[in-house]
């Protein structure tokens, strides 16, 4: 290369510096730590620019990296974690947490929360039904691919489900065996899930037909185990 070819490529590379710096509000000692490295610079279409921060605690580390998504004049800001020895470019700025509703879910439907978020993307959190908002929605932290294209809607419909078929202890001092067991199937998986059989219990007094009343203790473990797995008693008609 030419003396006049290299003057020409410096200058070229200050005066895409100055254009940078014009367009993030900074001045010349702001970039006084800067190292920009010696490499071909991407096409144009390609540039990101990169910023690294260090922060003095863990309470701001926190707060920047779960309190997003964040926006600078209008463009979305990516962050990944740096060990301060690898080599910048070579961090993947790719991914960004979220937050999402799902709105009008029926109760019935809670369990299929996580499955539904996740064809949005990667579930992370999600918050109970309209706890501390107003509206009738569930509100999900996900984390995006921004290299894919941004899914508004969502379909429910799944050829997938679950059925149990239930037989509760025979023994009223065993039958925590059987609401433990449904718990553990009904963490196990977020599709769709039937349970019926004979559980040997009932949920309230006046289902009971027969000599003698039900323990109000043993109704009530049928009755939290119901409400913890998210169950809906469909109810049922004539004598079984």
């Amino acid at each position: 290369m030419s003396m006049e070819e290299q003057g020409s490529s410096s200058a070229g590379g200050d005066d895409g510096i100055e254009r940078m710096m014009k367009q993030l509000g900074l001045r010349d000692e702001d970039m006084d730590d800067v190292v920009f490295e010696a490499e071909d610079p991407p096409p144009e279409e390609a540039t990101r620019w990169m910023i690294i921060a260090r922060f003095a605690c863990l309470g701001d580390w926190e707060k920047v990296t779960e309190g997003g998504p964040w926006a600078f004049r209008g463009n979305l800001v990516l962050m990944a974690p740096y060990d301060e020895f690898s080599k910048p470019s070579s961090i993947k700025l790719n991914h960004i947490d979220i937050w999402i509703q799902i709105h009008d879910l029926h109760i019935g439907y809670a369990p299929m929360v996580k499955a539904l978020a996740s064809k949005v993307g990667e579930f992370k959190i999600s918050e109970s039904n309209s706890f501390g908002f107003e509206g009738n929605f569930y509100r999900v932290k996900v984390r995006l691919d921004v290299r894919k294209p941004l899914k508004s809607v969502v379909s429910m419909s799944s050829n997938q489900w679950r059925l149990t078929n239930v037989y509760g202890e025979s023994q009223t001092s065993e039958r925590y065996k059987t609401w433990n067991t449904l718990k553990d199937i009904s963490s196990s998986s977020s599709l769709p899930w039937l349970c019926l059989g004979d559980f040997n219990e009932v949920l309230r007094a006046d289902e009971h037909q027969g000599v003698g009343t039900r323990s109000l203790n043993q109704m009530q473990g049928f009755r939290d185990t119901v409400d913890l797995c998210n169950l809906i008693d469909l109810g049922y008609k004539g004598h079984f």
